[in-house]
């Protein structure tokens, strides 16, 4: 249909951390992250290293890729860069006064970037109730399932190819490291002349619509971390048993169309997300592709104990609001302000879910009113960027 043909431009398709280590005690490390963040005015890497090696005792740096993956932070030589679920952690830190508002608020923005992080899996892993004979069934028909769409809109070999190279679970035979010089060279030798060419030395079709079970090595590594997760955000018991708040979440998930009819969960990229993967112009894709909101508000109903119903827009309550999220985002990361000219909207989204949560309240959807006319007739303006999905800006006057 359209002349793409490389994996990366698939891999928003699949919501999947790609690490099996580093992940344990993810909420109270994301935690301590946010208070230092917050109460730092220029992290140092030194400040990192204190955190990790002092106050978590560990001794490798996985954390920091786990950090990446959630986006709470980059860790990288050049300094500590907080991510946008970093940022809303300290926003809701400086903006809520109990500590137990500050654990809700967290805890919600904890289960927001596992959903878009590795909702895929985790989703999957919950609804199997985390039992080792369940999750590859499911894995695999999550897996084959996306292609399967995909498929009907992308018909080339080479699309196929690259979508079945994006969309899949590694097999994870053993714990050697795919990275290593061994492991490569396993690899190529085990496929041999036949596996990797056809005769007279041209490349075969793979077989797109084919995928092997999920290996015990892999699922022995993915699964404690997502029982683990679930458990500290109430979805399961100690055993993996769902609770009660856990099956709210799976329903509404259904109820939003985030289900297979086999029964698999299958989360899809945002419009945000196929624009920046040069895919928001297929039809297809772009009408059943869900707003960001959508997601934010998705966690919010899912940890809710009761429903939650969208209310009418306090006009003044959310001008406020807006303009103190933005006072605080420009005083965090303080040897930076001067690049911290416009908050960027999913850092303000998900912060409003996260307080408005805290307070016990219902949601409004503040993605439409920000933007709406309202906000600019109060000195809020939003703006189009080509890293974040849009700025919000407060006039200097606070008056356009």
């Amino acid at each position: 249909m359209v002349g793409i043909a490389q994996p990366e431009n698939f891999s928003a398709f699949l919501r999947k951390v790609g690490y099996s280590v580093g992940l344990e005690n993810t909420l109270s490390r994301f935690s301590d992250f946010c208070y230092l963040y917050a109460n730092t005015p220029q992290l140092k890497s030194s400040d990192w290293y204190d955190l990790v090696q002092k106050k978590w005792d560990l001794k490798t740096e996985n954390i920091a890729d786990v950090f990446s993956s959630l986006k709470i932070a980059k860790i990288t030589p050049q300094g500590i860069f907080a991510g946008p679920f970093g940022e809303a952690g300290a926003l809701c830190i400086h903006l809520l006064r109990k500590p137990e508002e500050i654990s809700t608020a967290l805890s919600h923005l904890l289960a927001l970037s596992i959903m878009l992080a590795d909702g895929d899996i985790f989703f999957n892993c919950l609804s199997a109730q985390f039992t080792t004979a369940d999750i590859p069934k499911r894995l695999t028909g999550m897996v084959l399932g996306k292609r399967q769409e995909l498929f009907r809109i992308f018909k080339s070999q080479a699309e196929q190819e690259a979508i079945a190279a994006a969309i899949t679970i590694e097999r994870q035979r053993n714990n050697k490291g795919s990275g290593s010089k061994g492991a490569r060279l396993g690899g190529a030798g085990g496929l041999g002349l036949a596996g990797g060419l056809g005769h007279l030395g041209l490349p075969k079709a793979k077989d797109v619509h084919a995928m092997e079970l999920p290996s015990a090595d892999y699922l022995r590594h993915i699964v404690p971390s997502r029982k683990e997760w679930a458990r500290s955000l109430g979805l399961c018991n100690k055993d993996g048993e769902v609770t009660s708040q856990g099956w709210r979440w799976l329903q509404i998930l259904a109820s939003s169309g985030f289900v297979f009819q086999s029964g698999e969960y299958s989360l899809r990229p945002t419009k945000f997300e196929l624009e920046h993967h040069r895919l928001a112009a297929i039809p297809e894709l772009a009408a059943s592709a869900p707003r960001t909101w959508d997601y934010i508000s998705v966690a919010a109903r899912g940890l809710a104990t009761s429903d939650l119903y969208e209310t009418e827009p306090d006009d003044d309550a959310l001008s406020s609001l807006t303009m103190s999220l933005f006072a605080v985002f420009r005083e965090l990361s303080q040897d930076r302000r001067m690049v911290r000219n416009e908050l960027p909207l999913f850092v303000a989204l998900a912060t409003y879910m996260a307080i408005t949560r805290a307070y016990g309240r219902n949601l409004v959807d503040y993605d439409a009113w920000l933007r709406s006319d309202v906000p600019l007739q109060r000195g809020i303006k939003t703006r189009s960027s080509r890293t974040i999905e849009l700025g919000i800006l407060i006039a200097a006057n606070g008056h356009n």
